[in-house]
């Protein structure tokens, strides 16, 4: 049986992974099926939240529904699939960063290569970072859910190596590209497109520090202080609600929702005639 914070976890986690997965799949539906938003920038975002809509559906605790799920089989492949869409969406906010400096820069890029590489790189390593917590049956019940099991110090080195680690480089990269994004947009650049960049790399620290926080006090004091851990429950499950509303919900999108539609000047190949902020403003709005 559960203690009562682990309930209260299990609550929480259901919860937040619900509403990721309702907006996300929202986001998802729309750039799908909707004409004008197939540009590069707009697949970028329909992989970011096809993975979100997955790690949501995942994250729904199963083994809170039915409890003798929890030491089962059930859980162990709920751990899998969390730890493989978890790092698949962390990879894909990098390929955004990646792609948006790219057009920056070279203002006619390659997108039909780049797509491909990002689709490597995003979901090809996390199927390696799954399989070595697998290969040592760490996976299980972890403080609340289903992911690398909490019990030793080797499952602590796996979730180090597994999300930790990629996590902490991925923040640092994406800081670092639209740095150099915004810096090159200097003096051509509209202030709104400077100010909704700069929000891009925040989703990643605001949904990821306070579970990291818990693990890292955790890990070198052996303290578990539950309102931290609940928080950190909460936003790391909301991370699929964040990327759908700063990325997903753009101009595009919003004209959508609306039946308002403008000019449709897509993205692609052919638009070497405009600037570098133009491109990348493009790449926002559409």
């Amino acid at each position: 049986m559960y203690s009562g914070d682990e309930q209260i976890n299990y609550i929480v986690a259901t919860v937040g992974s619900s509403l990721s997965l309702l907006v996300s799949g929202f986001v998802m539906y729309m750039y799908f099926t909707k004409t004008n938003l197939k540009t590069f920038a707009c697949k970028l975002t329909r992989y970011l939240c096809t993975t979100d809509f997955l790690l949501s559906l995942c994250n729904i605790q199963l083994a809170f529904m039915i409890p003798s799920f929890e030491s089962g089989w059930v859980c162990d492949v709920q751990a899998v699939f969390v730890t493989y869409f978890l790092l698949s969406s962390i990879l894909w906010t990098a390929a955004i960063s990646h792609a948006l400096y790219t057009v920056a820069v070279t203002l006619n890029p390659d997108f039909f290569l780049m797509e491909r590489r990002y689709v490597v790189l995003t979901y090809g390593f996390p199927v390696i970072a799954l399989f070595l917590p697998l290969v040592r049956n760490e996976y299980g019940p972890a403080e609340g859910w289903c992911w690398i099991s909490s019990e030793g110090m080797s499952a602590t080195v796996m979730r180090f190596l597994c999300f930790y680690v990629p996590l902490i480089i991925v923040i640092v990269f994406n800081i670092y590209e639209y740095r150099k994004v915004i810096r090159e947009l200097e003096g051509e650049d509209p202030e709104s497109v400077s100010k909704r960049l700069k929000f891009y790399p925040c989703i990643l620290i605001f949904t990821q520090l306070a579970l990291t926080l818990h693990r890292l006090i955790h890990l070198f004091f052996g303290i578990t202080w539950m309102p931290l851990a609940i928080a950190g429950v909460l936003t790391t499950t909301l991370m699929g609600f964040s990327n759908a509303v700063l990325y997903g919900f753009n101009d595009a999108l919003i004209e959508h929702v609306h039946h308002c539609f403008s000019n449709r000047d897509l993205l692609d190949n052919s638009q070497d005639s405009l600037d570098r902020s133009s491109l990348v403003q493009n790449s926002l709005n559409r």
